[in-house]
């Protein structure tokens, strides 16, 4: 299985677990907590890192796919720091019993974006493509 991201590093040097995503930020932001409910509901990512693994293997491509996924899936909660509050909370979404769905729902649309050749094939096929 491609190895949980991890999303807080402080350092912008590839530490020894083999992790491409760095996020220099300080961590007591709000990224940094949003790591622990990936933590500890990394479960409900398995079905996500299933299939990075099943589509591109575990190459660096798969592992970085993986990473920017869980960003994605864990990003609006981030807005909640942005904004001073405004936005919900991932603790307000989990005391509301709503994280496990909102966190399938999220992993099960990730899926589906991943639903595509690496990206070294889709480059050399759609070469007109904006970049």
């Amino acid at each position: 299985m491609v190895r949980r991201p991890q999303i807080i590093n402080p350092s912008l040097e590839e530490d020894n677990s083999g992790s491409s995503l760095y996020l220099p930020i300080d961590t007591s932001s709000g990224w940094a907590r949003l790591d622990k409910v990936a933590e500890r509901y990394g479960e409900l990512f398995d079905p996500l890192y299933d299939e990075v693994e099943r589509l591109w293997g575990r190459g660096a491509e798969a592992t970085l796919r993986g990473e920017r996924a869980v960003l994605q899936i864990l990003q609006p909660f981030a807005a909640t720091y942005d904004t001073g509050g405004v936005e919900r909370s991932i603790e307000e979404v989990e005391s509301s019993g709503e994280i496990s769905a909102y966190l399938k729902a999220s992993i099960k649309a990730q899926i589906i974006l991943l639903n595509r050749e690496p990206a070294r094939n889709r480059v050399a096929k759609y070469p007109n493509v904006p970049r």
